[in-house]
């Protein structure tokens, strides 16, 4: 402020020397004193001196003085003028530095501010990014956000969760959305989770049902926040993922584990799971397992054909599952078998009861596609705690009483008896008469071929063990296999398939034969026994054969017991050259998690997935959900018990590559195997 009152003074005084007024005021000063000079000069001295040589003399002296004077006065007045202008240049040099220097603080402020509004701009375009960049995350990934207030009012939601649930932004701000997108079966838990979140207890991984605009149904999995808004009051932040997808894989995964594919009824893993739950649960004081199977099921099916007789278990399924309430539940077991648990009945006269509705079910004909069918039902009925206190030793109870009731008379009932030795007495029958078996070679192979179905050739020939008794004729493989399992028969018996297969390579090669691969079914005993790699390295020396043309089919039960040592055994198979499949899927467990770690390179769809695939839309999307898989998993798929040419065309529109069934083949002995054209054979 005083540089510019300096300035102000400065230009006052300016004006106070000006050119022009100076010279004006020099002038009128010696025009003045000039007037009064000769104005009264010379009328003082006519008045002083009167003799006018003297007179003359003063007034050539007067003339000097004038002169004398008047540059006396002219310089005084010219000395004050310059004087005050070198004074005013004084003071405009200083003000110029002043100037000079304010303007430099001026320039610098001035650079300091363009620096500052740079760096804002960049500030703000920083933020700007980063904010886009957020919203972007938040609206394009998949994440739902939904801000509310306590009582649930929506206050701000992203643009996936608006765009997943078909409304937009106008129809939901600023209003209570639960009522439009939450299931009234599930408001009391959302209430729950409001109550929690207001008293500061927070429940993330919080699961519910999301309704869509439209009525689609989601899943959602939230975890939930309070935050504090720009009003400073508080609001729920809600952060949710849909897992709709996961959660229909995995109900499909477990419906393949756990339910039966043809009627949907619960399973053998699920009865296992369940009594083994039952058996650790003390609420579960008692319970009974009613065991039955359909007497001669056999004969409908090879009469009118596989699609017959499962309408028929279809149906039976549905009059069945009248009978279940919350204490009785009901299992499909494979086949033909059946079976019913029953917890904390308060007497076994109540057991009974339901023994009788069960039978009475079958008391009535059946028809199937104008087919009318006359079925009755043999059943085996044990008692936990009565009859043991394992699931193994329950079943084997059940079953053994079945069977009882079958042999004496079908269509009764019996209840296990301990006294029940004939069925002992046939499996130590059935044994010693496997052990003659092995010494005498009873026992013969079959081999069926599996095909390529995109050209039709013969991919490769499955193994099967016959065995013809002297006496008794031909002995089916269910008759035995699962007698020789029990006994650890099972491991010479498969021993010596592998030696078999094994020389007739051999031959083959001596022959000069075209190559053929060969599938050999691998027990789970076989798998687990403690000399089978040694054996196995053994068999291949021995032969000389080439292992790339055997491969070795293993079930989803020879893993069960110890899942790890069985994938190293196979590895080490796998290292050997041979190739491996898994048999039967869908039957057992059917873990993903194991399917990531097996080292197989083919999967084969068990026959009850195929059987119904061009009558049942499910049983097809069932199918197709695990052919898929092998995009995943990297291995082929073989389908098993193809019999019909709709079903061969399904699975090659799925992109199924390989099948077998009695559609191509029928098992056939080794000379009829040689009689099949090489050409029909693939490279």
């Amino acid at each position: 402020m005083k540089n510019i009152i300096d300035i102000i003074n400065l230009n006052i005084e300016e004006n106070s020397i000006s050119p022009k007024r100076i010279g004006m005021k020099i002038v009128g000063i010696y025009l003045f004193v000039g007037v009064l000079w000769v104005g009264l000069s010379d009328k003082i001295l006519s008045m002083i001196f009167s003799n006018f040589s003297i007179y003359g003399k003063v007034q050539l002296f007067k003339g000097w003085l004038f002169v004398i004077l008047t540059a006396i006065l002219l310089f005084q007045l010219i000395y004050n003028s310059l004087k005050k202008i070198k004074k005013l240049i004084y003071k405009v040099n200083e003000s110029n530095e002043e100037l000079n220097t304010l303007n430099e603080e001026l320039i610098a402020v001035e650079d300091e501010l363009e620096d500052k509004i740079l760096a804002l701009d960049d500030m703000k375009t920083q933020l700007k990014n980063e904010r886009d960049f957020a919203n972007n995350i938040l609206d394009g990934g998949n994440l739902s956000i939904i801000i509310w207030t306590l009582d649930g009012v929506v206050v701000d939601i992203n643009q996936y969760t608006l765009e997943l649930l078909g409304y937009n932004r106008d129809e939901v701000l600023y209003k209570k959305l639960f009522d439009s997108i939450v299931p009234k079966e599930e408001m009391d838990s959302i209430k729950y989770v409001l109550d929690n979140i207001e008293e500061n207890r927070f429940l993330n991984d919080f699961e519910n049902k999301v309704i869509a605009k439209d009525k689609t149904e989601f899943i959602f999995l939230w975890n939930n926040n309070i935050i504090k808004g720009t009003d400073n009051k508080k609001y729920i932040a809600s952060f949710g993922v849909d897992i709709t997808k996961q959660r229909l894989q995995e109900r499909k995964i477990f419906n393949l584990a756990y339910y039966d594919s043809l009627t949907g009824l619960n399973n053998r893993s699920k009865l296992e799971r369940m009594i083994n739950e039952y058996l650790q649960d003390d609420d579960i004081e008692n319970f009974a397992i009613i065991y039955f199977d359909l007497d001669n099921f056999k004969n409908i099916n090879d009469t009118y054909g596989h699609t017959y007789g499962d309408n028929l278990l279809k149906s039976i399924s549905q009059k069945l599952l009248k009978l279940t309430n919350d204490n009785i539940m009901l299992f499909r077991l494979g086949g033909d078998e059946f079976l019913y648990v029953y917890k904390n009945y308060s007497n076994k006269k109540e057991v009974d009861i339901l023994r009788k509705k069960i039978m009475n079910v079958f008391k009535n004909q059946w028809s199937i596609e104008n087919y009318e069918f006359y079925i009755s039902i043999s059943v085996g009925i044990c008692y936990y705690p009565e009859h043991g206190n394992t699931y193994t030793e329950l079943l084997r109870n059940a079953d053994t009483a079945m069977y009882n009731a079958k042999r004496n008379e079908k269509g009764t009932f019996r209840v296990f008896d301990k006294n029940m030795y004939c069925e002992i007495k046939n499996t130590v029958e059935l044994e010693k008469d496997l052990r003659k078996a092995i010494l005498n070679e009873e026992f013969y192979l079959n081999f069926q071929p599996i095909v390529d179905l995109s050209t039709g050739k013969i991919r490769s020939f499955e193994t099967l063990i016959r065995w013809h008794h002297p006496h008794k004729g031909f002995i089916p493989p269910n008759k035995f296999i699962d007698s020789a399992e029990k006994n650890g028969l099972i491991y010479i018996i498969g021993n010596w398939v592998i030696s078999e297969v094994f020389k007739i390579q051999r031959q083959r090669k001596k022959e000069n034969k075209k190559d053929i691969k060969i599938s050999i079914n691998l027990s789970p005993n076989q798998l687990d026994h403690e000399s089978f790699i040694e054996f196995l390295e053994d068999q291949v020396e021995v032969y000389d054969i080439d292992t790339s043309l055997i491969e070795f089919e293993i079930t989803e039960m020879s893993l069960i017991k110890d899942f790890d040592k069985a994938v190293i055994k196979l590895n080490k198979m796998k290292i050997m050259g041979f190739s491996i499949a898994l048999d039967d899927f869908g039957t057992g467990f059917s873990s993903i998690n194991y399917l990531r770690k097996l080292p197989i390179d083919y999967i084969k769809i068990d026959k009850s997935y195929i059987d119904n695939i061009h009558t049942t839309l499910k049983d097809l999307n069932l199918v197709n959900i695990i052919i898929q898989m092998k995009e995943i998993f990297n291995y082929k798929i073989i389908a098993e018990g193809i019999e019909y040419d709709r079903q061969e065309t399904l699975l090659k529109n799925l992109r199924c590559d390989y099948g077998q069934g009695y559609l191509f083949y029928k098992p056939m002995g080794y000379d009829k195997l040689n009689e099949i054209p090489e050409e029909n054979i693939w490279e």
